[in-house]
């Protein structure tokens, strides 16, 4: 099947393959797509497989138009046939299928060759949306999940399973693993052919851009049901599960195809029987699967186990009132008789499962993968992690960035179209194994690099793997909140590294034990994207920190009251009016994430969740007690006033009561402390008749905090590059 490869380009040829069968109403657009490619060293092989409609007379227009197009005609045989025929001329180092009735992306063969280049991996997998027909409306299903994977098959997460079957979506590379398509198979020949082709063990890397357009239409559909009643979904598993390197496969894999194949059969069934009563032939297929394939664990696989009980519906019809399973996040709820009966299923056989694979496994793979993250839930503004992960991504680096779905920035990166590198977890991710989640790219992985301490991660695991270095960039100074380090927040030896900014936070992390080796001494990298000078603009910024107290105290605590006050104040609000100069108030997210807690303060000028970062680069003055935030404001520049207005409140954590009477304010803050609003009114009037200029004095000390206020991200990631070559050596 491999042939001498044609080039008279740089780059490589490409082979094309598109089956058609009357198909007169799509070819062109298909057509149309690949001749529109932005890589133009392909050839298009078309297999017009006995077409009765002007499908061929529409080929040969284009053929006599552009000479990479080879039409071959042959009586009609099955799309496995014709595909099969493009294999045996296909020229090219690497082969791609697309159906006739859809269509692909300019850039789709550019973009997949220079990744599977670049990856040297045997297979391309990129994604897709599906349009389809519905009692005769049409509707686009856009893939809602981002998954990432580079590396073997034999290590593929179960998550791949679902983007594996389809033979379209793909660029092979045109070498012996390739297999042919089995031409007895009517339907579901492309998972034969694809379970065939990776229990080969072929190296795979997966691209999230949508580059095919896969079209469900209703031609398509009927020709199915058609076929329905030769079940040949079965007969496809039949012939995998014989075939001699399934049986020589990993339990885990076996499992795997198996239960892919029960959710095909699951999809079919509802589709054309609509749960209603399976044919006989149907049913007698259905259970000879169930029967020949039953092991215990693959009898607990989610879409083989529903396809049992389906069956048993089917034999049973009264099972279904007395007898319902159900399993929702990590709860399992069996229904019998009405009575419900519910089990915890916790994470962490799952997670033991996968530190047991990735000891194993580690040694293969040469580790050059770097793992960021900021706060992983939707209130938090992503910033730190996600500023230096695009640095790395600039510098050529292989850094991937974790996201919930929920957050905001997700969002805008999906409108953005900058999804590359981006592994969207679900909005709970405590329901599930991050081991398991992200284990393709913990097999090759450097560094985890997190600006927000979080229990998602086993942390024994990480500070001991001797592949990776456990990195925490803090978001904010740590010693603005002493607590953290005697209440074992940042206990060391929680991190392999620890970021930090400035010689005061430096004393304070050696008064608790953490050496030199310990500390990376640089500062915060989302400060490169700040000014390094005030702009001046008339706008302040009003943003304290976060408190412990306890949420059914909050609404009488003098943190609300003290906040709620300037931001009624009538002198205030008519001065800045006489001013021209506007006030925003920042909740903290923190405050927002605790349920139950009603902190609507109806005030006109709120900055939205997850936009602070604006906020910190527009305004010119900030306001606060002894948020980290005000940090952001000193590499600026920009005046801070330290407002302290709750330290005597009688209803705050005794976590706060310790931070704020163990802290000399006057000694770790810089500058501008205060105990009283009249007193904090007082100073942002001078600021403000100043046009927001800060003291001489004042700009020195803030210059002398930060050890650089240059190139930060460079030098950070200079320094996580070189810590991680010193621990692979």
């Amino acid at each position: 099947m491999v042939k001498s490869k044609k080039s008279n380009q740089r780059n490589p040829l490409i082979s094309v393959i598109v089956p058609a069968y009357n198909v007169e109403k799509f070819i062109g657009k298909c057509l149309e797509s690949i001749l529109a490619q932005t890589y133009e060293n392909f050839e298009l092989i078309v297999v017009d497989d006995g077409s009765n409609d002007y499908t061929s007379d529409i080929i040969e227009i284009f053929a006599k138009q552009d000479k990479r197009i080879k039409l071959i005609r042959q009586e009609n045989k099955g799309v496995s046939s014709a595909r099969n025929l493009g294999l045996d001329i296909a020229q090219g180092a690497y082969i791609m299928f697309v159906d006739a009735d859809d269509y692909i992306e300019p850039n789709t063969l550019e973009d997949a060759y220079k990744k599977i280049n670049q990856t040297n991996s045997d297979i391309l997998l990129f994604n897709h949306d599906t349009t389809f027909y519905k009692k005769h409306q049409k509707y686009t299903n856009h893939p809602l999940k981002v998954f990432n994977f580079e590396g073997y098959f034999e290590d593929a997460p179960s998550e791949l399973f679902d983007k594996l079957p389809s033979v379209w979506g793909k660029l092979f590379k045109n070498n012996k693993k390739l297999p042919k398509f089995n031409e007895n198979l009517k339907k579901s020949e492309d998972y034969a052919f694809m379970f065939e082709y990776y229990l080969q063990n072929p190296k795979i890397i997966v691209s999230n851009k949508i580059h095919y357009h896969y079209l469900q239409h209703q031609k398509s559909i009927a020709k199915n049901e058609d076929l329905l009643k030769e079940n040949y979904v079965v007969q496809s598993a039949e012939y995998v599960s014989n075939l001699d390197v399934f049986q020589s496969a990993k339990p885990f894999i076996k499992n795997q195809i198996l239960n892919k194949y029960a959710q095909s059969m699951i999809d079919e069934s509802q589709t054309f029987f609509e749960n209603q009563k399976w044919s006989k032939i149907y049913r007698k297929a259905i259970y000879q699967f169930l029967i020949t394939h039953y092991r215990p664990e693959l009898s607990k696989m989610d879409s083989y186990d529903k396809l049992r009980r389906l069956y048993l519906r089917q034999i049973f019809p009264f099972i279904a009132k007395i007898y319902h399973k159900e399993l929702k996040d990590d709860v399992q709820t069996i229904t019998i008789l009405g009575f419900n009966f519910k089990k915890k299923i916790t994470l962490k056989d799952v997670e033991d499962f996968y530190i047991k694979a990735l000891k194993k496994n580690q040694p293969k793979y040469e580790h050059d993968t770097y793992i960021l993250s900021d706060y992983l839930r939707y209130t938090g503004e992503c910033i730190d992690a996600y500023s230096l992960f695009l640095h790395m991504r600039e510098k050529g680096l292989n850094a991937y960035y974790i996201i919930v779905a929920s957050n905001p920035l997700y969002k805008k990166l999906c409108e953005e179209d900058k999804t590359d590198h981006i592994i969207v977890l679900p909005d709970s991710p405590k329901k599930i194994s991050l081991m398991a989640y992200i284990y393709d790219l913990l097999l090759k992985t450097k560094a985890i690099i997190t600006s927000h301490g979080n229990d998602y991660y086993h942390t024994d695991f990480l500070t001991q793997n001797p592949y990776w270095q456990y990195i925490f960039i803090q978001h904010g100074q740590i010693f603005l909140k002493e607590s953290v380090l005697y209440k074992n927040y940042l206990e060391k030896g929680k991190y392999n590294k620890i970021l930090i900014s400035s010689a005061r936070e430096e004393h304070l992390f050696k008064k608790y034990g953490f050496s030199d080796e310990d500390l990376i001494k640089c500062g915060l990298p989302r400060w490169d994207l700040l000014p390094q000078k005030n702009q001046k603009k008339k706008k302040i910024l009003v943003m304290f920190t976060w408190r412990q107290t306890p949420k059914e105290k909050f609404n009488q605590s003098v943190y609300k009251k003290k906040i709620m006050e300037l931001l009624c104040d009538e002198e205030l609000e008519t001065y800045l009016q006489d001013k021209n100069v506007e006030l925003y108030f920042a909740v903290h997210h923190a405050v927002l994430g605790v349920k139950k807690i009603d902190f609507k303060t109806g005030y006109k000028n709120i900055v939205p969740v997850g936009n602070v970062s604006e906020y910190i680069k527009e305004c010119s003055l900030l306001i606060t007690d002894f948020s980290s935030v005000a940090f952001d404001f000193m590499f600026q520049n920009k005046p801070v006033l330290f407002y302290l207005l709750d330290k005597n409140d009688k209803n705050l954590h005794r976590y706060d009561k310790e931070d704020m009477s163990g802290m000399s304010y006057k000694k770790y803050l810089i500058g501008n402390v205060f105990y009283s609003w009249n007193d904090t009114f007082e100073k942002l009037k001078e600021y403000v008749d100043v046009d927001f200029e800060i003291e001489k004095d004042l700009k020195e000390k803030y210059a002398k905090f930060f050890y650089f206020k240059k190139d930060i991200r460079k030098r950070l990631t200079d320094e996580i590059v070189r810590i991680c070559e010193e621990k692979q050596k």
